[in-house]
Parts: C-alpha cells; sequence; structure tokens
C-alpha cells in the first residue's frame, strides 16, 4: 500500500524529470541571431514617415489615419504648446507604434515622427 509519503516522492520526482527535460529541450532550440534587418525596416519607415509628415498640419495626419491619436500635452523648454500623439502599430512589417510630436496651437503642426 502507498503512503502519503510514497506519492509526495513520485510528485517530487516527476517534476525534476520534467523540469530536466524541459531544460534539455529548451536549451536545443536556435537562438536568433542578432540582425540588422529590423533595425534597419524601423529605421526606414522612421525617415519615411518625418520626410513625409514633417510640417504637415495634424488634420491632414488624422484625414489619412482615418482617426485622431491618443494625445498627451507634454512640456519642452521652448515654451511651445506640444502634444505626443500616438497612432499605435499601422505596419506590422516594421512594428512601429507611430508615434508624433503636434505643435499645438490654432492649426496644429507635425513636428516630428517617431518609431517607438
Amino acid at each position: 500500500m502507498r503512503t502519503s509519503r510514497d506519492v509526495g516522492l513520485a510528485g517530487w520526482g516527476f517534476k525534476v524529470v520534467a523540469m530536466a527535460v524541459l531544460s534539455v529541450g529548451c536549451a536545443q532550440l536556435p537562438v536568433p541571431e542578432a540582425s540588422g534587418s529590423f533595425a534597419s525596416v524601423r529605421q526606414e519607415r522612421e525617415a519615411q514617415m518625418r520626410a513625409r509628415w514633417a510640417g504637415h498640419l495634424y488634420a491632414e495626419l488624422v484625414a489619412e489615419m482615418g482617426r485622431e491619436g491618443a494625445s498627451m500635452t507634454t512640456p519642452n523648454a521652448q515654451g511651445e504648446p506640444r502634444s505626443a500623439v500616438i497612432f499605435g502599430v499601422n505596419d506590422p512589417l516594421s512594428g512601429c507604434v507611430d508615434s508624433f510630436v503636434v505643435i499645438n496651437g490654432d492649426e496644429p503642426l507635425i513636428g516630428n515622427y517617431y518609431c517607438r
């Protein structure tokens, strides 16, 4: 007849074997090599979006995106009222979270773009 101590030892043994199998199995998985291709795709998107949107009206951006982004007023040394506006991931290839600096005013302008 098995005692509770035997069951506990069997459970412990199972855990040890399971951990050993998992650690050996995981150790054999290939580690992806560091590649500049993902970074270059993100940098390329950032350069393209900056060239496309710098100095344009925020209203144009909203019209193209089809919605307003999530906005937060940010302090800055120049004293201009600015906002950080986030539109989320719109380009699955780069995975960039589209983020813009908007210079607030009567007609808000795009100050800069960042791939986050």
